[in-house]
Formats: C-alpha cells, structure tokens, sequence
C-alpha cells in the first residue's frame, strides 16, 4: 500500500502502473482549507490550487480553497485559523497569520 500527498502524483503513478498494478484507494486527509474571501492570489499560489468553491453553510465571504496537495491544505488552514491581532488604540492591525500569510507558507515551501 503507498499513499500519496499530492493528488497529481497519485494520478500519474496509477496511469504508469496501470490498473492491473495499482489500484485507487479512498483519500485520506483533506484537501480542502476554509479561507476568508479577501485573499489575493499570485500566479506562483494558483498552481496549487485544483478548485475555489462556495458553500451556503459557512459565513458570509469565506469560501473552500481545494489543494492539490494535503500538506498545503493543512498549512493553509493552520495559519488562516490564526486570530489577528488588534492594536492597543482597538484598530485592527496587519495580520500576521491568515491567507496571505498561509500562502507564503505554501510558496516558501515548494522552494
């Protein structure tokens, strides 16, 4: 039994081996982080994105990022769960978690 994190490498094992060798097996682990819609995407970020989609069930303005790859769901999710931090005088600062800093996360890992 082998698995894979990333969905593509599965694909492209399973049509090498062929069907008589390998056969497809449920996925483990989720593919799938829950971000906040304001999130800026940069070329280098869309290639590991398979799919953006809405659902009525989550907040206004939050969507489903689908990852190719587990682990950069997982990053992604982790640092989009990050609360920002306020300033002392209540106004919001620059966030040092969320999407753009769970996407950073993504580039800074492929390197």
């Amino acid at each position: 039994s082998v698995a894979f994190f990333d969905v593509r490498a599965a694909s492209q094992a399973l049509e090498t081996l062929g069907s008589t060798v390998a056969q497809p097996a449920l996925q483990t682990g989720c593919r799938v982080a829950v971000m906040k819609g304001d999130i800026h995407l940069q070329a280098a970020d869309i290639s590991n994105v398979s799919n953006v989609f809405y659902d009525s069930a989550w907040d206004e303005g939050t969507f489903g990022v689908e990852f190719y790859d587990i682990r950069d769901a997982m990053r992604a999710q982790g640092l989009a769960d990050e609360p920002e931090p306020e300033s002392d005088d209540g106004s919001e600062k620059q966030s040092q978690g969320g999407p753009e800093r769970a996407l950073e996360a993504i580039r800074s890992a492929k390197v």
